[in-house]
């Protein structure tokens, strides 16, 4: 079992300790900054503007594939959208404790947020309206994805639960129960949903049977296990030198390292992009 008033104390804790005085900010909407960083000399970052508005500290954030968005989610329960001129585009109000992950549609039309009240809620980002509220059973969601009509959340009980937007309802069409806490999750193609969890296990899931299709320990220095905090797949395909399609695989984790894994891109893998997924980010 999974102690998860232990896991909210600890990354409340973590988002007290960043962010300094802890007081909320006083405006909404974007600070112009001004410039610093790297002296003239080109080869730093250049501060734009500040997005202000949340009143916990950002957890999440994410770039729709258009890139004319961006949201961000807080321990003050809200997904809030702002334009990538950083104005306020709309405040996402329905979560009842901290947004933990983010994943936008591949035509920026939907986001699907993850939240430690055990829900995953899908927003018409049109409409600023929640259309579906998956709940997961008592479960702290720690990552989301989605795909085409499906969507996944990876919950601290270890459970992988998918959702159909095409479905009446809001039950899962799959689930399945992994041995550990399940800490990231991204879609890789139309047939296989990955995820990484605490013991440091990379999986493959079919996501018409629920199978493990393949497995692998990400660190193989043979020490102790150490969790996967976060995975992403790149959004193009090409061809491998054994002429097979295939996409990148980032694994983060927690030995200091991120690993870059070559996955087959079978079937619709190999075109498109914009979805995936992400991790709890700790």
């Amino acid at each position: 079992a999974v102690d998860e008033s232990h896991a909210i104390a600890a990354a409340t804790a973590m988002a007290a300790s960043s962010r300094g005085d802890g007081s909320p900010s006083s405006r909404s909407g974007h600070h112009k900054r001004g410039n610093g960083g790297d002296g003239g000399n080109g080869r730093g970052f250049e501060p734009l503007f500040d997005l202000n508005g949340h009143s916990g500290a950002v957890y999440a954030v994410r770039f729709s594939p258009t890139g004319r968005l961006l949201a961000s989610g807080s321990f003050d329960h809200t997904t809030r959208l702002w334009s990538r001129g950083g104005e306020p585009v709309a405040t996402l109000r329905g979560h009842s404790h901290s947004v933990t992950d983010l994943c936008f549609s591949a035509d920026s039309a939907a986001v699907l947020s993850g939240s430690f009240d055990h829900t995953a809620r899908l927003w018409d980002v049109g409409r600023s309206q929640c259309v579906s509220c998956f709940d997961v059973g008592g479960a702290l969601v720690l990552s989301v994805a989605c795909r085409g009509d499906l969507c996944w959340a990876a919950t601290s009980s270890g459970a992988l639960l998918q959702y159909d937007r095409r479905r009446r309802g809001e039950q899962p069409c799959l689930s399945v129960q992994n041995e550990s806490l399940l800490q990231a999750v991204a879609s890789a193609s139309d047939e296989e949903v990955l995820t990484g969890d605490r013991n440091g296990l990379l999986k493959a899931w079919d996501v018409r049977t629920g199978r493990c299709s393949r497995q692998q320990r990400v660190d193989d220095s043979g020490g102790p296990a150490r969790p996967i905090s976060h995975l992403e797949v790149s959004p193009e395909a090409w061809r491998g030198h054994d002429g097979a399609r295939q996409r990148l695989l980032a694994a983060n984790s927690y030995d200091d390292t991120v690993r870059i894994l070559a996955v087959p891109a079978a079937g619709g893998a190999a075109e498109g992009g914009g979805e995936g997924g992400g991790g709890d980010g700790g």
